[in-house]
């Protein structure tokens, strides 16, 4: 994954945090694996996604459109 140019508010979504932890290994998982995904699979990348938009939306939250 291209990930050495990431911005800084990304940076600890991408290598792990002691608050959030690593919430995009089961996304990393699934990229490096050679066979079909499985229903397992799919949950764990769901959840991933979920936490990742509860990480950032207080952030958004913040944000004068």
């Amino acid at each position: 994954m291209g990930i050495g140019f990431a911005p800084k508010l990304l940076r600890p979504v991408i290598r792990g945090h002691a608050v959030t932890g690593d919430i995009i290994a089961p996304i990393r998982k699934l990229s490096e694996t050679k066979g079909p995904a499985t229903h397992k699979d799919a949950a764990a990348v769901s959840e991933a996604l979920v936490n990742i938009g509860t990480y950032f939306m207080p952030k958004r939250a913040k944000q004068m459109f």
